[in-house]
């Protein structure tokens, strides 16, 4: 980040032993004009627009303090620094008002101005990142950027970005932590891309999708070497897909300007939602890596004598044999590595035959099923899960007493649930492990669970960890974070870090920090 400095200074030694410090202390900065009284500095500072202005305060025509005061008036943007030969509390008063960022004596000593220059640095790398972080989510989000010209911000050659999705697409927004959002709990990637970046010559930002298995980056460079900024992002998305999690990955060059970002990042969410493969990863490069190997046709998967035959045992209700054909359904999906789309078709195609064919089936029920189909895949990364969740859904609709099971049966099992879950919580528990000791498949289990307590068991148990670690925090605080991690349930510190971060908007040493100072 190059940064351009004004100088104001009447005496021109001073102002030349300025100029050396600025050049020869700090290799960012770049002198880009200079005055010699503050009438002269108004007009040039208007017209070249410095990031830092150093000036003095006594200078003919227009002191410092009042050049100042009229640049704020005009709102022009930068850091000043006032240099004054005189310690005059006045002076002093004057300048907190003005915002100066710094007030130094004559003479300037070398080894503080160093110092300063690196905190100015430091300052202004921080605001314009946190400022280009604004912008990029405004456009991504098709919020219109207002605050200034884009150009400003950001000056690169070319623009770059990798749409990330863990997991599968998800079609509606989920308010608990899924095994998506888990994933990148554990997996900071601004963190792993960061570290990539010794590799490469380029700025990355880092930003959340509209749903929350999903990760976006931006990369600016001036590097024309296409293929290399392609291989730099396989490799992230190799030393991401280590953990057996699919990961779907796709990106792109979107243009020489940053605003051709937010197009682009729209085009890839709608390819990705057409394309993705469901329990399988991908890295795709958009407009080449997408063919038409895998567009299965919905027809295909379920064929009218297949349909026929899932009508008869519906009608005679025929749980095993319904079972078995969904087994070589999903085995044919498998094989065929089946998109998400057409998977989903495929079960809710399965699913209509049930709503023409049962009677007792309520229009209520009938709405419930879509959405559980939509909750079932995007929280599944297996064909076994899914093969167990729909084969439950398939029981449920086939019997009656299911539809009229009496809701006191359910409010018992979701107690027992919370108490397995209160006396268990520091063990190694999730919905598939209550799902085994309880005899019910994951989906139906979270679903009763969710029903009468507000949260999904996997949400629950997660708060619960949380509190246990707040009330810990409070009363051992001596007790160091790694052993707290463990003591609630949580073998990673990191990951305990970051969920306790997620639901309480503070870490846990910002946590303690607050309480133990109360």
């Amino acid at each position: 980040m190059i940064i351009n400095v004004y100088v104001c200074e009447d005496e021109p030694f001073i102002m030349r032993s300025l100029k050396l410090l600025i050049e020869q202390s700090h290799s960012n900065y770049r002198i880009i004009g200079e005055a010699y009284n503050g009438l002269e500095a108004y007009e040039e500072i208007k017209r070249l627009k410095p990031d830092v202005v150093f000036t003095d305060i006594r200078m003919p025509g227009m002191d410092g303090l009042a050049l100042l005061s009229k640049l704020n008036e005009e709102h022009y943007e930068f850091t000043p620094v006032l240099i004054s030969g005189y310690q005059d509390f006045e002076y002093a008063k004057t300048a907190i008002k003005l915002h100066v960022y710094d007030y130094i004596l004559k003479p300037v000593s070398p080894e503080s101005f160093e110092e300063l220059l690196i905190s100015i640095h430091a300052r202004l790398e921080s605001t314009i990142r946190t400022r280009q972080l604004s912008i990029i989510n405004q456009m991504v989000t098709n919020i219109s950027y207002k605050n200034g010209k884009v150009a400003d911000f950001f000056k690169y050659a070319g623009y770059y970005y990798m749409f990330l999705c863990a997991g599968s697409y998800c079609t509606f927004t989920y308010p608990w932590i899924t095994p998506s959002l888990e994933f990148w709990l554990k997996n900071d990637l601004e963190a792993v891309a960061t570290q990539r970046l010794n590799d490469i010559d380029a700025s990355i930002w880092v930003i959340n999708g509209k749903h929350e298995n999903e990760k976006i980056i931006v990369m600016g460079t001036n590097q024309t070497n296409h293929s290399e900024i392609s291989e730099w992002m396989r490799h992230l998305h190799e030393q991401l897909n280590t953990s057996g999690f699919p990961l779907t990955s796709i990106y792109s060059f979107s243009g020489s300007k940053i605003e051709d970002i937010g197009p682009a990042i729209q085009t890839a969410r709608i390819v990705l939602n057409k394309h993705i493969v469901f329990a399988q990863s991908s890295f795709l490069l958009l407009n080449t890596s997408i063919t038409v190997e895998n567009q299965d046709d919905h027809g295909k998967l379920l064929s009218a004598d297949t349909e026929k035959l899932l009508v008869a045992y519906i009608q005679h209700k025929q749980l095993y044999a319904l079972k078995r054909e969904l087994k070589k359904l999903l085995e044919k999906c498998l094989l065929r590595t089946c998109r998400q789309i057409s998977l989903e078709h495929l079960l809710k195609s399965i699913c209509e035959l049930f709503k023409k064919n049962i009677d007792f089936l309520s229009e209520k029920r009938a709405i419930e099923i879509d959405m559980e189909i939509n909750e079932l895949i995007c929280n599944s990364i297996s064909y076994k899960a899914i093969y167990e969740g729909m084969a439950f859904i398939m029981e449920s609709l086939l019997a009656s007493d299911y539809a009229k099971a009496k809701e006191s049966d359910h409010e018992k099992l979701s107690g027992l649930i919370e108490h397995y879950i209160e006396e268990n919580y520091s063990n190694t528990i999730n919905l598939q492990s209550l799902s085994l000791i309880f005899g019910i498949v994951p989906s139906y289990l979270s679903k009763i669970f969710k029903s009468y307590k507000g949260k999904s068991p996997s949400d629950y148990i997660i708060e619960l960890r949380v509190e246990k670690a707040k009330e810990l925090l409070k009363s051992k605080p001596m007790i160091a974070l790694k052993d707290i991690a463990v003591t609630v349930g949580f073998n990673d510190q990191f990951y305990f870090s970051k969920v306790f971060k997620t639901i309480t908007a503070q870490s846990p040493s910002e946590f303690r920090k607050n309480t133990t100072s109360i």
